[in-house]
C-alpha cells in the first residue's frame, strides 16, 4: 500500500493565539495540511488553544491525533473526537502526572499518557525519547488506518 504521511503542526505559543487569530489559525492549518492526514502538537497553554481550534477546522482533513505536553486539562471544555496524547515530566510541579490524566475526559477517541523522567524540561532534555513516543503513538494510528506513515514537519 502507499504510504501517507502524517504532518504533526505546532502550535503557537499560547500568547499569540488569542480569540481573534483562531480563524486565521484555522485557515493556515487547512490551507497547510492541503487534505492529507495531519496531529497537532501543544505545549503548556498552547494545548488550551488548540482545543479551542479544533471544531474550527475545515474537516476535508481531520486532525489524527492531538498532542499535549506539559500542560493541566482546562475545566468546562466539551470532549473532541480527536484521540489525545499527553506527556509530561515524572517531576514537574506545574503538570503532575495524576493532572495530566485528566485529558482523557477531554477526547472521546483514544487516550494515552507518556511520564517521561525529569522535569517540565522534559521536551528539552529527552527529545529522542518524545520522538519514540509521539512515533509510537502514530504507529498505533497506522495500524488503525492501514498505508499510514508518519513525518515530523514544523507548521505555521
Amino acid at each position: 500500500l502507499p504510504q501517507r504521511n502524517v504532518r504533526i503542526v505546532l502550535a503557537p505559543p499560547a500568547s499569540r493565539a488569542g480569540d481573534g487569530a483562531l480563524a486565521e489559525l484555522a485557515r493556515q492549518v487547512d490551507q497547510a495540511v492541503a487534505g492529507r492526514p495531519y496531529a497537532l502538537f501543544g505545549q503548556a497553554g498552547a494545548a488550551t488553544t488548540l482545543l479551542r481550534l479544533v471544531p474550527l477546522l475545515d474537516g476535508a482533513s481531520p486532525v489524527s491525533r492531538l498532542f499535549v505536553a506539559a500542560a493541566v486539562p482546562p475545566e468546562g471544555v466539551t470532549a473532541h473526537p480527536v484521540p489525545i496524547s499527553a506527556m509530561c515530566g515524572a517531576r514537574d510541579p506545574a503538570a503532575p502526572p495524576a493532572a495530566m490524566a485528566g485529558w482523557r475526559r477531554l477526547s472521546a477517541g483514544p487516550f494515552s499518557l507518556q511520564v517521561f523522567e525529569g522535569g517540565a524540561d522534559f521536551l528539552c532534555r529527552r527529545p529522542a525519547e518524545v520522538l519514540e513516543s509521539v512515533q509510537q503513538d502514530l504507529r498505533v494510528q497506522r495500524r488503525q488506518v492501514p498505508g499510514c506513515g508518519f513525518d515530523l514537519v514544523d507548521g505555521w
